[in-house]
């Protein structure tokens, strides 16, 4: 099962419709930030590399129309 970011400004096919904002914080650097996914998934960090890092929280949120 394959996990994709979600582009905000692409087209949202009509089956795509669970649609999750992950929350994550980095356990090396403390750096936190948000991310759109059609998953709960690891993200990796933006500001130091740390990798696999799960979301602290996820919220479903309604897709882009």
């Amino acid at each position: 099962n394959q996990c994709a970011r979600k582009n905000p400004g692409a087209h949202m096919n009509k089956e795509m419709e669970m649609t999750w904002l992950n929350y994550y914080e980095c356990p090396r650097c403390e750096y936190t930030w948000e991310d759109e996914w059609d998953c709960q998934v690891d993200d990796d960090c933006p500001d130091c590399g740390c990798r696999h890092i799960g979301p602290s929280a996820s919220t479903e949120i309604e897709p882009a129309q």
